[in-house]
Formats: C-alpha cells, sequence, structure tokens
C-alpha cells in the first residue's frame, strides 16, 4: 500500500465509526431487510469489507474464518436478544472500523490471524449491537443479515485472495 492512501485511510475511518451506532429501529421486517442491511450502512459495509480483506491474506482457512465470522454475527445478534444491552458492546462496535482499518497494514501470517481473531470478537460486538438495537428481530431477518454479510465479506476475501497471489507471483517474476 502506498504512503500517500494511509491518511485517506485513517480519516476515513474517523468519519465512518460514529456512523455505527446509526441503527434504525424497526427495519427487521424479514428477510429483504435482513439481506439489504449489511449493503446499506457505511460501517456494515466497511467492516465486512475489511474482514474479508484480512481474511483473504490469511495463508490457509478462509472458509473456516469466513464461517467464523458468519458464526460470531449470528452468536451476537441471538445473545443480544436474549440478555440485552451490556457495557461496552457499542465501544467495541465505534472501536472495530479504526481497527480493522489498522489491521490493513499486517503482513506476518501470525500478526494476520491475530487480526482475524480480534475481527471475530469485534463481530460479536457488531451481531450483538443489531439484537439489542432492532426491535422485532426476527429469525428471517438475521437469515438474510447472515448470508448477505457471508456474501459481502466472501467477495471480498476473493479479491484479496486474488491481489495476494498476483502480487506474489509479481514479486517471484522481479
Amino acid at each position: 500500500m502506498k504512503p500517500a492512501c494511509k491518511p485517506i485511510i485513517i480519516l476515513a475511518a474517523c468519519l465512518t465509526s460514529p456512523l455505527a451506532q446509526a441503527h434504525v429501529n424497526g427495519l427487521a421486517t424479514g428477510l429483504f431487510s435482513g439481506l439489504t442491511h449489511p449493503l446499506t450502512g457505511l460501517d456494515h459495509l466497511a467492516a465486512l469489507i475489511l474482514s474479508g480483506l484480512l481474511i483473504g491474506r490469511l495463508p490457509g482457512g478462509h472458509y473456516l474464518a469466513l464461517g467464523g465470522l458468519i458464526g460470531a454475527l449470528g452468536l451476537g445478534a441471538e445473545g443480544g436478544i436474549l440478555w440485552g444491552a451490556q457495557a461496552g458492546i457499542e465501544s467495541l462496535v465505534l472501536l472495530s472500523l479504526p481497527v480493522l482499518f489498522a489491521f490493513q497494514w499486517a503482513r506476518k501470517p501470525d500478526h494476520l490471524k491475530l487480526a482475524v481473531a480480534v475481527m471475530g470478537l469485534f463481530m460479536l460486538a457488531h451481531g450483538w449491537a443489531h439484537g439489542v438495537e432492532i426491535h422485532g428481530l426476527t429469525q428471517a431477518f438475521v437469515s438474510g443479515f447472515l448470508l448477505s454479510s457471508l456474501f459481502v465479506a466472501g467477495v471480498s476475501a476473493s479479491i484479496s485472495r486474488r491481489m495476494s497471489s498476483n502480487a506474489e507471483q509479481t514479486h517471484h517474476l522481479a
């Protein structure tokens, strides 16, 4: 990544993070709302794309990591429904975007694995916030939300894997 891009990414993280509390109650009306919700919120979309970019750079275990991401979102949503608001959840959601942006500079496999593990905690918090904030959360909404989230993160991971393999091929040719 070019050094000139870093300030832009940091600025984007700072501007996007406050949007994480912009969940609107009453959106959980069914499958269609669940499918579109991750695509219509800048904070959701950014978190899922950044997570996918990290997962795609892992040396292996991409499907396991994607499953963990979706599992954390679903588990968080169920926790929010069952146990309600918990101290620190919104703070984790707000912190997630700047940290996920910062993780993009991880290069070593061990650092990437740690970043993906921490990302799982953030996804649990994102799911939890949905379970708490969106009243009347239905299983159809949750299913759509998880399916759409898997799609966005999976596409991002695939793009990241291709970019990483192209960069390695270029490096070996040089």
